[in-house]
């Protein structure tokens, strides 16, 4: 028998909805389409992992950073090119630092305090739309058709704001992905490469064993979504796209695995295998 578990977000679709109507309040840019143009891009998600290759992001493309892994990459001297936020949670705003030379890619339901602090500090900010699946219910997409009836694009993708830098990444005509910290399990007892609020004993009550690996149920959510992604990244209607992830963990042995049986296997197959 199979086990079915719902992950939901901890702030209501309610209140999501209400973020989207304050940030679209504020005139501000909203990504767009762009046509191809070559260059590749390299993510750097939080997972403890990101600490053993951070060094390999400026060679591998323009850097795009994700919520607290924009302070761990300035404190080691790298500016990114971008930070992306997805997660609506109002302490997103403690943990993401405004730095001018860096273009923020926001959700629309993020908290209206990240808009505050980040406006406020003379940051770049571009507004981005999630899907319903993102935030539980449609009421965002309605709410984008009656304010933008001539332009209106909600952006899919992963559980995680590392994975759905990959549309957001190809929505902005990138083609060639270098995806790091996206471990989707624990080193010890550390959640991240950086001090975060759930370490040490957090990750004691919360976290299971699987392949050796400790996780979670919102990790597990996100290896599902990578093997989801890759596959439709694989389908004729989408151009040709390069994907490298690195570091070690559980997202990463899973893909090595698939990489090593892709003749025989969807991402999915190898994913459940591993």
């Amino acid at each position: 028998d199979k086990l079915a578990i719902r992950l939901t977000p901890p702030i209501s679709p309610e209140e999501m909805v209400d973020n989207m109507r304050s940030s679209l309040a504020r005139g501000l840019r909203e990504v767009i389409a762009c046509k191809p143009h070559g260059y590749a891009l390299a993510v750097a998600s939080g997972g403890p992992s990101l600490e053993d290759t951070y060094r390999d992001l400026e060679a591998q493309g323009d850097v795009a950073a994700v919520n607290g892994s924009l302070g761990f990459l300035l404190d080691k001297g790298i500016v990114p090119a971008f930070c992306g936020v997805l997660d609506a949670n109002a302490h997103m705003t403690d943990i993401v630092v405004a730095d001018k030379r860096v273009r923020y890619l926001i959700a629309s339901n993020c908290h209206p305090s990240l808009f505050d602090k980040l406006l406020n500090r003379g940051c770049k900010v571009w507004l981005w739309h999630t899907t319903p699946r993102s935030i539980n219910t449609v009421e965002g997409e309605k709410l984008l058709k009656e304010l933008r009836p001539d332009a209106w694009q909600m952006i899919a993708g992963g559980c995680s704001i590392g994975l759905r830098w990959v549309n957001i990444g190809y929505l902005l005509g990138y083609r060639a992905f270098h995806l790091h910290g996206l471990d989707s399990s624990f080193r010890e007892r550390r959640t991240h490469a950086y001090p975060d609020r759930r370490w040490g004993d957090w990750v004691d009550r919360s976290s299971i064993e699987i392949g050796g690996y400790r996780t979670s149920l919102n990790y597990m959510q996100q290896v599902t979504d990578a093997a989801q992604m890759i596959a439709r990244f694989a389908q004729a209607d989408v151009e040709p796209t390069e994907m490298h992830i690195h570091g070690d963990g559980l997202l990463q042995s899973c893909w090595r695995y698939w990489a090593a049986n892709k003749d025989n296997m969807s991402p999915a197959e190898a994913f459940q295998r591993w």
